[in-house]
């Protein structure tokens, strides 16, 4: 499960697994009205449903930053527009907040380009999984050199030291890559 950048050290992440028909650029108009939200909210729900995604254990993944943003709307009369968030919920499905998820995204193009943007993303946590390798791969060495706090290199050998490296595996993916 790498990405499809080519470096191989690198997991390729759930917003990479979603394929291209479920992605889209949600309505960007400055500060988008309430409608325009639900809109893309609902748009986002509908990708799932129709990819035939068995919306078992679904969820929404959004930096705190969004989670902030979603949970300031007010409606026309003053009243939350997702009083649910303040439960963990979005329209119905549970809400997960990391920042992991870029908030640095350019937006828009030419002279009002921002480089502000975020995702959100949604998916059916029943058909992702993470798989771990049972075996850990341990190293030690006598002779190599490492940096501490500081920058200072440090000789294993000169302080007579042993060091040891283990290494385990793991990685996430999708049984249907439709369910992101």
């Amino acid at each position: 499960f790498i990405r499809d950048d080519g470096n191989s050290n690198t997991p390729k992440g759930l917003r990479y697994w979603a394929p291209v028909a479920n992605v889209f650029a949600a309505t960007n108009s400055g500060t988008p009205t309430l409608a325009q939200v639900d809109t893309d909210l609902n748009k986002s729900l509908f990708k799932l449903e129709n990819a035939n995604a068995n919306m078992t254990s679904v969820g929404w993944v959004m930096a705190p930053r969004t989670f902030r943003y979603l949970s300031s709307i007010r409606d026309g009369n003053g009243n939350k527009a997702y009083p649910e968030l303040d439960q963990g919920f979005l329209k119905g499905y549970r809400v997960g907040t990391t920042t992991q998820v870029p908030v640095n995204l350019t937006v828009g193009s030419g002279s009002t380009a921002t480089a502000d943007g975020s995702e959100i993303y949604l998916a059916d946590f029943g058909d992702c999984f993470i798989g771990e390798d049972e075996q850990l791969l341990i190293d030690y060495s006598k002779e190599a050199t490492y940096k501490d706090g500081s920058g200072n290199v440090i000789s294993a050998f000169q302080r007579d030291q042993t060091l040891i490296r283990v290494i385990a595996k793991h990685d996430f993916g999708p049984r249907h890559v439709e369910s992101i």
